[in-house]
């Protein structure tokens, strides 16, 4: 039996090219106007002698107004809910080591309606070389689940220490950086993942977000 895995994260963290690291062979869907990514697709592979079906979805939040974000949603929830036994990822692109708004937006609103779900991870990747060493330790990453927890979010989904940090690069990782990817997906133990109303209770966190509700 295959494992699903999905990456979730914003336009531009590079969710592609993880995907990739794992033996699959998505583009990147860079373009100058976010928005442009309608549809999800999967491809089957053999990572270290474990079947993965891997899903790459949307952006959460491109650009395109309502309707698009509100179109990405229903991609994610019907792909989260036809997953099978799935492990997910959110990945993050820190800026000078703080997690952007609209990224704690789709993890909080996410993980809020989560009716199953196996552990999650986190990635932080395209990380300046001059933050690694600073954002590589426990105490960031717990300053991560107190500011969830803050905001009435179950944070049981994740594992302690459980993330890994990727320095800039281009279209492509290194051997090395590869290696530390598949080794962190396969240590995830998959369980199946069920959604609830995440369409409509998600969209409407976002619009709030939005709307400065939230910060």
């Amino acid at each position: 039996m295959s494992t699903s895995v999905v990456f979730i994260g914003n336009p531009g963290v590079g969710k592609s090219a993880l995907l990739n690291a794992l033996g699959g062979s998505f583009e990147s869907g860079m373009s100058e106007i976010g928005g442009l990514t309608k549809t999800v697709s999967s491809q089957y592979v053999v990572c270290n002698d474990r079947s993965l079906r891997l899903l790459d979805v949307p952006g959460i939040m491109e650009s395109g107004g309502g309707n698009t974000i509100s179109g990405n949603l229903k991609m994610l929830e019907d792909t989260l809910n036809n997953a099978g036994q799935a492990v997910l990822f959110f990945v993050i692109t820190p800026r000078n080591g703080r997690v952007a708004p609209d990224d704690f937006a789709v993890m909080k609103t996410l993980l809020t309606n989560l009716k199953e779900s196996p552990t999650v991870g986190v990635i932080l990747t395209q990380v300046r070389p001059s933050q690694v060493s600073k954002l590589h330790t426990a105490d960031y990453y717990n300053k991560i689940l107190t500011i969830l927890q803050q905001a009435n979010v179950n944070t049981g989904y994740f594992e302690s220490n459980r993330f890994i940090i990727l320095p800039e690069h281009d279209d492509d990782f290194s051997s090395a950086e590869k290696s530390m990817i598949r080794e962190y997906v396969l240590s995830f133990t998959p369980k199946r993942v069920q959604t609830k109303s995440l369409i409509e209770k998600v969209f409407k966190a976002i619009l709030d977000f939005f709307k400065g509700k939230w910060f």
